[in-house]
């Protein structure tokens, strides 16, 4: 092949490989990214940074909570209003699951390898306990769309897939709170915020 139709080729690969970023969907759909750090009083792995803005209509889904070795799995956990959460039992002890906080609920007792569940339809967090173990204790955060995340035990939280615009990003600690503040999201781009929890 000649010099001349090798680079032809090569440059209809790259226009190629140019145009499928562009009408990638992250690109196409026009969102971008929130990324910051937590700090400040109370537990950076128990913070969940969400977003407040138009109106989601998505499907909810399904969600899993596991139980192993007395302990919820994962520890905190955020899902999207509407979810039908599956809580599964793999200890050889029986176990119960229920939560005090907003329209409350208990699902009884159940054993190895049998499981229950709960949709969750308010928005906020909820306490997840087993009357049983009371030392067993986790969180679901229940957010008004996909566009929330826990951070990570370092304070460290990214947002992806979020629409280009201006949003209000807030926070939820058990213990903890800090003050909403407005951000705006460009399509393509990343965003910064930090987040300062206090007692």
């Amino acid at each position: 092949m000649s010099y001349h139709k090798r680079a032809r080729r090569l440059a209809v690969s790259f226009a190629g490989i140019v145009a499928l970023v562009l009408l990638s969907p992250a690109h196409a759909a026009g969102t971008g990214t929130i990324t910051g750090t937590v700090r400040g009083a109370g537990t950076a792995s128990e913070t969940v940074v969400y977003l407040v803005g138009p109106a989601w209509h998505g499907h909810a889904g399904k969600a899993r909570m596991d139980q192993h070795n007395l302990h919820f799995h994962p520890h905190m956990m955020t899902v999207v209003r509407g979810t039908r959460v599956e809580f599964k039992n793999h200890d050889h002890v029986n176990h119960d699951v229920f939560s005090p906080d907003h329209e409350g609920f208990k699902l009884g007792i159940f054993g190895f390898m049998q499981h229950r569940d709960h949709v969750f339809d308010s928005v906020g967090g909820y306490s997840i306990r087993c009357s049983i173990h009371p030392n067993m204790l986790a969180y679901i955060f229940v957010s008004p769309n996909p566009w929330a995340a826990v951070a990570g035990e370092s304070g460290h939280f990214e947002i992806d897939g979020v629409p280009a615009g201006h949003w209000k990003l807030e926070v939820w600690n058990p213990n903890a709170k800090a003050a909403p503040q407005a951000v705006t999201v460009s399509a393509g781009g990343t965003t910064t915020a930090s987040v300062t929890l206090s007692q």
